[in-house]
Formats: structure tokens, sequence, C-alpha cells
């Protein structure tokens, strides 16, 4: 059973329910899910790095990059047998082993420059 799947059927075990419940493997940065993706897929990403500013002008959203995404381990802490997925393990299990070739930007000059 998922990690989402094993948090709602412990919870519909509560008496209350918290107004927000939340679950959460590990909070990881941007920065870290390339590196792990690197070293699970072998592969080396390109990467361009966009100012909050410049991200906010062109419609997406800063906040997940600022950090405004953090998701409390609300029932984590009630549920100390369930152990969520950690982000390596994940990426491993679904994406290890597969040949994805070389990094290209491709003819997208708004990603080349």
């Amino acid at each position: 059973m998922g990690n989402t799947a094993k948090f709602v059927t412990a919870a519909l075990d509560l008496e209350e329910w918290e107004e927000e419940m939340g679950m959460v493997g590990e909070n990881v940065t941007f920065n870290e899910i390339v590196a792990i993706t690197e070293k699970v897929t072998k592969r080396r990403f390109l990467i361009k790095y966009k100012n909050f500013e410049k991200m906010d002008e062109q419609g997406a959203s800063s906040a997940i990059a600022r950090g405004g995404a953090l998701v409390p381990p609300t029932p984590n802490c009630g549920y100390p047998k369930i152990a969520p997925w950690r982000l390596e393990a994940w990426w491993e299990k679904w994406w290890g082993g597969l040949d994805l070739g070389e990094s290209t930007w491709g003819d997208n000059e708004e990603w080349s420059t």
C-alpha cells in the first residue's frame, strides 16, 4: 500500500481530525531533488537558475522555491510505525536503471540562454 493510503487508513481511526492534516516523507530543496535525481539516473541535468522576481514575472510562483510549500508532518507524529518513502528510495524504485540519454536544451532558445 502506498504512503498516502497508509496515512489515510490510519487517520480513519482517529476520534477527532485536525482542521488541517498533512504528511511528509522529507522536505528537500530543488537542488537536493536535482542531486538525488542525477545520482539515481546517472544523468547530469542542464540547469538554468532564475531569480525570484524573474520567476514571478513569467507567471511561475517563487513561493515553492522560497520554501513556501513545506508541509508540517502532522500525522507522521501520530503514526511512528508508518515510514514514508524517502525521495532517493522512491526515485530508485521508479527511475533507477533507466537509460535517459544525454541532456539537451533542444531547439528551445528560451531555456538555452
